[in-house]
């Protein structure tokens, strides 16, 4: 009976050491992070335009093909820690990049000629974060999410909605409540002004930026 009590007691002044270390390791208060992202460029594909000869067979009239050049601009994260290991995180950002469409192959030998719109692209995501085991002041981490996009010509006469997700890794540099962030990820875009073509945009993004733990 007691050596019984005697290990209750020990089990529960473990747990209890163990409660009074939770908030310190998993609190709720949130982070902050804003960054500069730089985006990849990327090719949307390419079609041709084509009539039925006489004999049944396709006449090329011309090519066309479109590329979303690199985009760069700011992005901010609101995260919050859920366990010792993993937190949610909201991230928005507005990046600006060129797209081009370009003809070429027509069929009367007109010259090859490349038009540009330069386009906004704002950004509302999701992610989890997980955090892999902390090394003094570094702290690296794993990230996916998906959420919504919507690209906007520039003089706001086109826009278009879409689906984006994102895949990656990074690490936090702290300096006790402020700190240094980087990451590197994979970012997949569908729909958007991609001008009916259904293929997805896969690319890598970098990101820095500066963070503060309230």
């Amino acid at each position: 009976m007691t050596r019984a009590l005697l290990t209750c007691l020990l089990v529960l002044a473990g747990a209890q050491a163990s409660f009074a270390q939770t908030p310190a390791t998993t609190s709720r208060r949130p982070e902050v992070d804003v960054d500069l992202i730089w985006l990849a460029g990327a090719s949307a594909g390419s079609q041709n335009a084509n009539l039925t000869a006489p004999d049944g067979s396709a006449l090329v009239l011309f090519s066309s093909s479109q590329r979303v050049g690199p985009a760069f601009g700011p992005e901010a994260h609101v995260g919050f820690r859920l366990t010792r290991h993993l937190s949610a995180e909201v991230t928005g950002s507005w990046t600006h990049a060129e797209l081009r469409s370009s003809l070429s192959a027509d069929f009367e030998g007109a010259p090859p000629v490349t038009a540009t719109e330069r386009i906004s692209m704002f950004t509302l995501e999701g992610s989890g974060v997980w955090f892999l085991a902390r090394r003094g002041k570094w702290q690296p981490f794993l990230r996916g999410g998906a959420g919504w996009l919507r690209e906007l010509t520039s003089d706001s006469a086109v826009a278009a909605d879409g689906v984006i997700a994102h895949g990656g890794a990074g690490v936090k540099y702290w300096f006790n409540r402020f700190g240094l962030r980087s990451e590197v990820r994979v970012v997949s875009r569908s729909e958007g002004l991609l001008f009916g073509n259904s293929r997805r945009l896969n690319s890598i993004a970098g990101t820095i930026g500066v963070m503060i733990r309230f």
